[in-house]
């Protein structure tokens, strides 16, 4: 069985979310060779621009607006502790980014040794720029739409589903 899958299972993968035991059960079939996972390049790309959208989205919360408020309510009587107390939530802010990155690049390397890389090619993007015009789609989904449609043209019979 031929398995397509996308961004969204890198992320679900690296980000530990709710439907990683499925997705980490589906790459584990696909290194022991029982299905051949496919991706096209555009989605290991585009999760880790993401993750890296994430992480500055996360610092810049943290350094603009948390640390200036607690900063603040901290200079009330009622509020002292307030810096102290929300020490694990700034503390999570931090390390998740940290190890989301981590576990991005584990993925990476798994999906890499055990899966089929769509390559981004100009067939491709011709097709992801007509396709956001024709079916309405973002310029990611356009991508990644293209990369699977060009892939199963050239496939012989057998089944295949694509996971999103």
């Amino acid at each position: 069985m031929i398995i397509y899958v996308e961004t969204n299972f890198v992320l679900e993968l690296a980000r530990l979310q709710e439907q990683h035991d499925s997705c980490e059960g589906i790459l584990s079939l696909a290194e022991a060779q029982k299905v051949s996972l496919i991706i096209p390049a555009f989605s290991i790309t585009e999760a880790r621009t993401a993750l890296l959208r994430l992480r500055k989205q996360r610092v810049e919360f943290h350094t603009r607006q948390l640390i200036p408020h607690l900063h603040e309510l901290s200079r009330s009587k009622p509020y002292r502790e307030i810096s102290s107390e929300s020490e694990p939530l700034t503390k999570a802010l931090i390390e998740s980014s940290q190890r989301e990155t981590a576990e991005l690049e584990s993925v990476t390397s798994r999906l890499l040794h055990c899966g089929h890389i769509i390559p981004l090619e100009t067939v491709i993007v011709d097709s992801a720029v007509r396709n956001e015009k024709k079916l309405g789609l973002e310029a990611p989904d356009a991508a990644v739409y293209a990369s699977i449609i060009k892939d199963l043209r050239g496939r012989t019979r057998g089944p295949k589903c694509f996971l999103n």
